[in-house]
């Protein structure tokens, strides 16, 4: 048995006492003080040896983990992108890795990983149902709602095709008397000294032009000049010499009229062509339209449905075409002499 070693706390003497002496008090053999002898010691106990079935976690493990974690990172933020399930498949194959060399946590990361890939596939499946789902009710609705729009557009236009529009009544008007006003505004033309002046002055002209001539009827007296068949019962009456009224009084004038030749299609039978001669008088009701005509708003008069009657060319402007604006009309009735025809 051993004795304990203790130190003095006078001299700082070391002190060996037997082991019956231990919580006793004793006399320093140097400075000869009483000293406490304490307890010994108990002997160092070494730690236990590990077990060779629980080795530490190596890298292997942990870069497991790492792929565990970040798989279900991109799993919850980046869902759409298959990312994640390539790095919990590399989990699951880490663990096993792991598990096989007994490593700590390996089995952990093995029975995670696995449990995680089909769960996370699972609410992926899930989430992607329900928002194809919603994609196919919003495109029935969308659907629907075209359809809807649709039926009442095509109920909305029967109901507009039955509907009879209503007749605007025409206005009375004069040739003579319109050619008149038309001519005040083609002096503005006449007068202006710049292109761009003249163009602007143009512009008002075939404004004006067409608001007067618009939704009107008038009356003409023409001369008859040939009349041929075209048809079982259909002529085709070729007449001169329009009666401009007040017009033809003006003195000045700021239009040049070309009279164009003047042909139109009326029902007659051969009988009563046979009686229309040369030099008669013609009178004709009519509905007029005012056609501009320039280098961008090309109209043809001449093969129009319509028969043309005048073109118009406006003094100091080169027109592009050879003339500014043209008059042609659609025939209402007719009478020859004194016979009259409604057609």
């Amino acid at each position: 048995m051993s004795d304990i070693e203790c130190l003095c706390p006078h001299c700082k003497t070391t002190v060996l006492a037997p082991r019956e002496l231990a919580g006793q008090a004793a006399a320093c053999p140097e400075c000869e003080k009483d000293i406490t002898i304490p307890a010994p010691k108990p002997p160092s106990v070494p730690p236990p040896a590990r077990s060779a079935s629980q080795k530490p976690a190596s890298g292997v493990t942990r870069a497991g983990w790492i792929c565990f974690g970040l798989g279900i990172f991109f799993a919850v933020v980046l869902f759409i992108i298959p990312i994640w399930g390539f790095l919990l498949v590399a989990a699951i194959i880490l663990g096993i890795i792991a598990t096989v060399q007994k490593e700590k946590s390996g089995l952990a990361l093995l029975l995670c990983s696995i449990f995680a890939l089909p769960t996370m596939a699972i609410l992926m499946t899930m989430v992607m149902f329900i928002g194809g789902c919603g994609v196919i009710a919003s495109s029935l609705n969308k659907g629907l709602a075209n359809s809807s729009q649709q039926t009442l557009r095509s109920s909305a236009s029967r109901h507009a095709a039955k509907r009879v529009a209503p007749k605007v009544a025409r206005r009375t008007a004069d040739l003579g008397t319109l050619l008149c006003r038309l001519d005040v505004i083609a002096r503005e033309v006449e007068k202006a000294q710049t292109t761009i002046l003249k163009d602007d002055a143009m512009a008002r002209f075939h404004k004006a032009g067409s608001a007067m001539f618009a939704n009107t009827e008038m009356q003409l007296q023409a001369t008859v000049k040939d009349i041929k068949m075209v048809g079982n019962d259909k002529a085709e009456l070729s007449f001169s010499g329009v009666d401009l009224g007040a017009y033809a009084q003006q003195s000045k004038k700021a239009m040049r009229l070309q009279p164009l030749n003047c042909n139109i299609k009326i029902p007659m039978t051969v009988e009563k062509a046979r009686k229309v001669r040369p030099g008669q008088l013609l009178t004709l009701r009519v509905t007029p339209t005012f056609t501009p005509r320039s280098g961008r708003s090309f109209i043809s008069i001449a093969h129009s449905v319509h028969t043309g009657l005048f073109n118009i060319t406006v003094k100091g402007r080169k027109s592009f075409l050879g003339y500014d604006a043209g008059i042609r009309i659609r025939l209402l009735s007719y009478s020859i002499k004194n016979k009259r025809q409604n057609i």
